[in-house]
Parts: C-alpha cells; sequence; structure tokens
C-alpha cells in the first residue's frame, strides 16, 4: 500500500518537486517535511470538502489528491495565483462529493414496537372518517358543501 507522498513523488517528475518544496534554489533534494505537510492538508480536505476518507486504493481519490499536493505545495509560496487555484481545487472537490455521493442516502429505519396496519383498499384511513373533519370534506358523507368554509372568515 502506497502513501500520498510515494504517489506524488512516482508521477510529478523529481525536479519540479524540488522547486516547489524549496525555498531556495540550490537545493538538489525533495523537502520531505513540506511534501508531508502538503499531503496532510489534502487528505483533511478530502473529509472536509469531500466529507470523504481519503482511501489509498481508490484510484479517482489518488488522482485528486495528487493534483491537490502539487497545488498546495504552490500554494505554500504565498503566490496569489497558487492560492486561487489550491482554494478552485478545494471547490471541484466538493463537487466531486456532489457526483459521487447523490446515491448515498440514508434509508429510513425505525426500532418502534409498533406495526403497520393495512387498510383495505378502496376506503379512507379510519383517521379521515372522525366527525371533526366531517365540514371539511365536501359531499363525504352525502352533505352539501358548506360554503361558510369555502369562502375563510
Amino acid at each position: 500500500m502506497a502513501t500520498l507522498e510515494a504517489d506524488v513523488t512516482a508521477r510529478i517528475p523529481a525536479d519540479i518537486l524540488i522547486q516547489v518544496t524549496n525555498d531556495d534554489t540550490g537545493d538538489t533534494v525533495i523537502d520531505a517535511a513540506k511534501l508531508t505537510l502538503a499531503a496532510t492538508d489534502v487528505k483533511a480536505d478530502f473529509e472536509v470538502f469531500a466529507n470523504a476518507i481519503y482511501d489509498e486504493d481508490n484510484a479517482q481519490h489518488v488522482s485528486a489528491a495528487i493534483t491537490g499536493v502539487f497545488l498546495r505545495l504552490l500554494a505554500f509560496k504565498q503566490e496569489s495565483e497558487a492560492m486561487d487555484r489550491f482554494e478552485r481545487w478545494q471547490e471541484r472537490l466538493s463537487e466531486f462529493l456532489r457526483m459521487q455521493a447523490h446515491n448515498n442516502r440514508m434509508l429510513p429505519k425505525t426500532n418502534s414496537n409498533l406495526t403497520v396496519r393495512k387498510e383495505p383498499n378502496g376506503t379512507r384511513p379510519r383517521f379521515d372518517m372522525q366527525t371533526a373533519f366531517r365540514d371539511l370534506i365536501p359531499d363525504q358523507y352525502g352533505d352539501r358543501f358548506d360554503v361558510r368554509y369555502a369562502a375563510g372568515p
């Protein structure tokens, strides 16, 4: 099982990672601490914006996270364009949730000890037959409709 940092280093050329992880242009190695911080931030963004825990085995998560780590590393440099790109990535991550989870709804369930009683077909529920509703249902019992209730006060 590969880590996000390993996935980033496998897919993004080392010379580019050296540029975005180091402030000094003379450095020749990838700053692993910054890379780890960016990966941690992106994993946290998955929980905040996509409402999902980052899964290293999910190819969609890996693809989105690698882009996020790279943009986060650019944002560490405090360039306004890089910050805007990272914020747009976060918005796309929120859209990812809407696309992936639109069918992930909670199914209704109950722990009630009541049982459902079937009414015979073609009849109204017993509750509707109470006399309190007699004036509200026109011609329900063969009575004429009382216009006092239809016209309002």
